[in-house]
């Protein structure tokens, strides 16, 4: 990317701000964003881990971290599906 590109950005508006999570370089067609299939893969993984142990204290700092994983991995697709339509 450089000075003068045109993007278009998929993301939220939070607390009057716009957090991009996924952008496209309208000039060369290039698509930036996180890995989403990585993110939603490494959650469901820690939350079978999680899940066993919950009996012991550390289950209960895995099962948050991996809900949240898969909460991201899942808005970086929505926001690649909406560049996709734009």
């Amino acid at each position: 990317m450089a000075d003068g590109d045109r993007v278009t950005l998929a993301g939220k508006i939070k607390g009057g701000v716009f957090y991009a999570k996924a952008m496209r370089n309208n000039q060369t067609n290039v698509v930036y964003s996180e890995p989403s299939i990585l993110y939603i893969s490494i959650g469901a993984l820690l939350f079978a881990i999680g899940i066993p142990l919950l009996f012991v204290v550390i289950g209960f700092l895995i099962v948050p971290l991996s809900a949240y994983l898969i909460w991201d991995g899942w808005q970086n697709l929505a926001a690649l599906k909406a560049l996709q339509t734009a």
